[in-house]
């Protein structure tokens, strides 16, 4: 079984805008990479900085290469349709433009001058679809940015995403769901049809199995990150990361073979069917057996760290796996029974199948520990509630008022 996991590339920005996407994206992907120049200085949220220092979660990297790659594309549009991009995209006016927060009828957005090959730039400014500029956003004021029309600028990073990420084995990811996909093979004439088409609705991704594992994920972890995950301290998420390590890659493993499994209904048409077909093979596959294995706990009176050990101990060497050992065994085949019944069922399958029951059985126990630390609350979150619900209750009489 491939243990190897794809790493993440988010897009269209530097700064990832939600923390809390952040922090589900954390429980699923080993590494986000993201596309930063080399002397951008970023200003990263505090969740990001510690994801970043304590997990190695978030790189930066350059676009290198890929600025060159997909400048054609994007000359040989100026030169095909130039007159139809400026009835669309012009910007007015001469000298430098400044890009700050406004209600703009034709709103516009930037790129940074590290992301875009300089004789692209130049092109586009001589169209009269650019004006270099200075952007002022919070305190920074930076003039090292191409300004244009924001349909420009959202395809632009998109296509620019998915020639890094195709070169690096990447897989396109992102916050905001109104970003243009990052892999819609795009090329000269995708672009110049979303680009001049009757409207700019944001076209469907291509199917590919990694887009879908990321999908698989998230419809696994839906249901167990709580609605406060706000307020769940980044700290809990390092700690689910650094104590289940094991587990998190089988997890990973197990949702890439979903993916792949689910590979012959790449081609459905509607995508709320495709998401109906997941949904019922992560409940089957992963939902239900953490259900199982958490019910057999209860009926020994065991938690989820006193069965690791136990557990750990008694499968036999050869359903190890990267090295390291088994920390608990397969739910499913224990039925009602104890678990070790289980074990000695794992004992009797083939080599293969053995592998096979333990990452499932891995990454059934990361949802278990993910589900309680997520949800778990400290003393002092706990005295906190205690104090809200009283203050709720009201208060007594104003005395005064009562003598009266």
């Amino acid at each position: 079984m491939n243990q190897t996991r794809r790493y993440g590339l988010y897009y269209p920005y530097f700064h990832v805008r939600d923390d809390r996407w952040l922090k589900v994206a954390a429980l699923y992907w080993p590494r986000i990479i993201r596309l930063t120049p080399q002397d951008y200085a970023t200003r990263d949220s505090e969740t990001i900085k510690r994801f970043e220092s304590e997990l190695h979660l978030i790189q930066r990297q350059p676009p290198g290469p890929s600025v060159a790659a997909v400048a054609p594309m994007f000359h040989a549009i100026i030169a095909d349709r130039g007159p139809e991009l400026r009835a669309r995209y012009r910007i007015d006016g001469l000298g430098s433009a400044t890009l700050a927060p406004g209600g703009d009828v034709n709103p516009r957005s930037a790129v940074h001058l590290g992301q875009i090959d300089h004789g692209l730039a130049a092109a586009l400014v001589d169209a009269g679809l650019a004006r270099n500029g200075r952007v002022d956003l919070s305190n920074e004021v930076d003039r090292r940015w191409l300004v244009m029309c924001e349909p420009l600028v959202a395809i632009y990073s998109s296509v620019l995403a998915e020639d890094f990420a195709r070169a690096n084995k990447l897989v396109p990811t992102t916050d905001q769901s109104d970003a243009y996909a990052a892999t819609m093979n795009w090329n000269t004439d995708v672009i110049a049809d979303v680009l001049l088409g009757d409207d700019l609705d944001r076209p469907q991704p291509t199917s590919d199995s990694s887009v879908t594992g990321e999908i698989v994920a998230l419809l696994a972890l839906d249901f167990l990150v709580p609605a406060n995950l706000d307020r769940v301290p980044a700290g809990r998420i390092v700690e689910i990361r650094r104590r289940f390590g094991p587990e998190f890659l089988a997890f990973g493993v197990l949702v890439d073979q979903i993916a792949q499994d689910a590979a012959a209904l790449a081609d459905i048409r509607d995508h709320q069917v495709l998401l109906s077909y997941l949904e019922d093979d992560v409940a089957r596959r992963l939902r239900q057996p953490m259900a199982d294995l958490r019910r057999h706990l209860r009926d020994l009176k065991l938690d989820t760290t006193t069965i690791a050990v136990n557990i750990k101990t008694q499968l036999p060497s050869a359903a190890a796996f990267a090295g390291g050992p088994l920390l608990a065994g397969h739910p499913a085949v224990a039925g009602t029974a104890a678990v070790a019944l289980g074990l000695i069922a794992v004992r009797r399958e083939s080599q293969r199948k053995r592998e096979q029951l333990a990452h499932e059985a891995l990454a059934v126990s990361y949802l278990l520990h993910t589900h309680d630390l997520l949800n778990r609350q400290s003393l002092a979150e706990h005295s906190l509630d205690i104090a809200r619900r009283i203050s709720k209750l009201g208060r007594a009489p104003d005395t005064a008022a009562v003598s009266e």
